[in-house]
C-alpha cells in the first residue's frame, strides 16, 4: 500500500493515518503474539525503523507520494498500542513456560 501509486493503492478508510494506525497495530499483534520471546522494545524500534523506511522511500517513488512525519508518528503509536495490548499474554505465556 506504502509504496504503489496513491490512485492504486487499497484504501481501507478515508483517513491516511487510521489506514497506518490499523496497518501497524496489526502488525505489531501479530509480532508479539508470533514471536513471544523477542522483547517488545526490539519490535519497536523495528517497526520504526520499518515505518521511517516507508516513509524516506515515498521520497524516491517516481510517482506521487508524500512522506510525512505525522505518519511516522501514527506508526509508531500504534506499534506501541499493540505491544501493550498483548502484553499481557506474552506475560502470562512466560509464567506457564517458566
Amino acid at each position: 500500500m506504502a509504496i504503489v501509486p496513491a490512485e492504486d493503492a487499497l484504501r481501507v478508510s478515508a483517513s491516511d493515518r487510521v489506514e497506518h494506525f490499523l496497518a501497524f497495530f496489526t502488525v505489531a499483534i501479530l509480532f508479539r503474539l508470533g514471536l513471544p520471546r523477542v522483547r517488545a522494545r526490539t519490535v519497536l524500534i523495528g517497526l520504526a525503523a520499518f515505518g521511517a523506511a516507508i516513509e524516506v522511500s515515498q521520497l524516491l517513488m517516481p510517482f506521487e507520494r508524500t512522506p510525512s512525519l505525522i505518519d511516522l508518528a501514527m506508526d509508531i503509536l500504534a506499534t506501541a498500542t499493540g505491544l501493550a495490548m498483548t502484553e499481557p499474554l506474552v506475560r502470562r505465556w512466560r509464567r506457564r513456560r517458566a
